[in-house]
């Protein structure tokens, strides 16, 4: 099985020559009683808005920019998602000023215990990087600490100026191999998918995604 961490596209040729390709609406928030802010007291949500309006110089894509660091996804990226992932992710309902009048949704995968459970810390590496992404230092986090993402801050805390951490081998415990969508924020900070939902976004011809593919061992 591959599996691809996915960004926003940033080719003009595709989301036009504006980024974000949204901007939100003054005085507009999120008031259901299952949005972003109280679904999650861990990764809140950085605006509360909303209704958008898409940009004039901006296509119209099936994933937007906007809502940083969330995705804004259509109907169609919905349905391929959870024909394969119920779990580990939400759909928050927005609206959005656009010729379509497509139903649209916040992507969201909040943090989960259980996520950061799945990673196999005695085997996973990570690295310090330069800006040029030479490495500086690799290291492990003690797995046997309950709390990964204090040591990843620990990590941070050692350097006069926030450095950039990647993760250099990845390594996932078999029982969540048969996972489909899943985040492990902070630890790779975009969402991971499958081969198979990417088999069909693209069958879809979604647009609005990049895809990287990342190297994941099970064990």
């Amino acid at each position: 099985m591959k599996y691809y961490k996915i960004d926003f596209s940033s080719e003009v040729k595709v989301i036009g020559r504006k980024y974000p390709q949204l901007t939100p609406v003054s005085g507009t928030h999120l008031e259901d009683p299952m949005s972003i802010l109280q679904l999650s007291d861990n990764y809140p949500m950085q605006s509360t808005h909303s209704v958008f309006t898409l940009n004039k110089s901006a296509k119209l894509t099936d994933v937007l920019s906007g809502v940083s660091p969330y995705f804004v996804v259509n109907e169609r990226v919905k349905e391929a998602i959870l024909k394969f992932t119920p779990k580990y992710v939400f759909f928050i309902p927005i609206k959005i000023i656009e010729p379509t009048n497509n139903k649209w949704y916040v992507l969201y995968d909040p943090y989960s215990d259980e996520l950061t459970e799945m990673i196999n810390f005695d085997e996973t590496i990570f690295c310090i990087v330069s800006k040029k992404l030479e490495i500086i230092e690799e290291f492990k986090l003690n797995s046997s600490s309950k709390d990964k993402r204090q040591l990843l801050r620990d990590k941070f805390a050692e350097y006069e100026t926030p450095p950039i951490i990647r993760v250099k081998k990845l390594v996932i415990k078999n029982k969540y191999a048969t996972l489909d969508f899943f985040s492990i924020s902070p630890f790779i900070m975009d969402p991971i998918i499958s081969e198979n939902i990417k088999s069909e976004l693209d069958d879809k011809k979604i647009t609005g995604f990049e895809y990287m593919e990342m190297s994941i061992s099970f064990t």
